[in-house]
């Protein structure tokens, strides 16, 4: 993406982040840009669906795009059926 997608994403409302240091990135909080800086939308957590079976963790090789799905390919010896898991960012 270009400087001028960055400003006009944040002028939409979405996150605009930029990396001062080395790896560190900060939302963008003003409308002053640099070309000398890096800047990236702030990526979006990852949201996913999963069955629980007894004696097993979440099988997150098994996750499901939507909570429909989820309950569409539990099997009927789930514990808990379409536990909803978001990453934190």
């Amino acid at each position: 993406m270009k400087l001028s997608d960055y400003v006009a994403a944040f002028e939409r409302g979405e996150i605009v982040q930029w990396e001062g240091k080395p790896g560190v990135w900060d939302d963008k909080r003003d409308n002053h840009w640099d070309s000398r800086y890096e800047y990236r939308l702030k990526p979006k957590p990852l949201e996913v669906w999963v069955n629980i079976y007894e004696n097993d963790r979440p099988r997150t090789s098994l996750n499901h795009p939507t909570e429909a799905q989820a309950r569409a390919m539990a099997s009927p010896d789930a514990l808990r059926t379409a536990v909803h898991m978001k990453e934190v960012v």
